[in-house]
């Protein structure tokens, strides 16, 4: 492969790249106002479940992140927003339980995982989810009770992480501990 074909790789996978962070930098970004707004914001009810619609939703969102290439992702950037808030009413542990107990989406949750950039921003985006909850008092005991026995775990699994706030490691136990049912390798994306 000659030289200019090289560089040429190279400043495509470098566009690429830089597509993808400006994609998650447009998804991700809060004005002043709206970090002032999560500051006071009233704490999300632990025991809403996810609708239908808000499965739909997560659905949509973890499909998309798993199997669309960078470039698709960036183009669904609006979409994917939309679908992102239409979805951030639900308590994190909430919506973490509707993607684990579901074979497909945890199986897109793998997916993610291993898309080393697109996991980053995902897991990134949760973990500032769970933080401003905890911020609000709103990890209580009852919950994690309640969410270990929905995803099929010992409370105790998961208890450290959630009360030392180590998202990251929370997000880990989930994928590692929890089984995908049936054919794991199913959803292998």
């Amino acid at each position: 492969m000659s030289i200019l074909n090289r560089v040429l790789q190279a400043k495509i996978l470098c566009i690429l790249s830089m597509s993808l962070f400006c994609f998650f930098d447009v998804c991700t970004a809060q004005t002043k106002s709206q970090k002032s707004i999560l500051a006071t914001s009233v704490p999300r009810d632990y025991f809403q479940r996810a609708s239908s619609s808000d499965k739909e939703q997560l659905a949509y969102i973890l499909r998309t992140l798993a199997n669309s290439s960078l470039t698709k992702l960036y183009s669904s950037k609006s979409a994917l927003t939309k679908a992102g808030d239409k979805v951030d009413h639900l308590h994190p542990l909430q919506f973490w339980a509707c993607i684990v107990t579901d074979v497909e989406l945890l199986g897109c949750l793998h997916a993610v995982r291993d898309r080393k950039t697109v996991w980053r921003e995902f897991s990134s985006d949760c973990a500032n989810s769970f933080a401003r909850e905890a911020s609000l008092g709103n990890i209580k005991k009852e919950h994690v009770n309640d969410f270990a026995a929905l995803v099929g775990l010992k409370s105790s699994v998961i208890s450290s992480a959630l009360q030392y706030e180590r998202w990251t490691d929370f997000f880990d136990i989930l994928i590692e501990k929890i089984p995908r049912g049936g054919d794991s390798d199913h959803y292998d994306m």
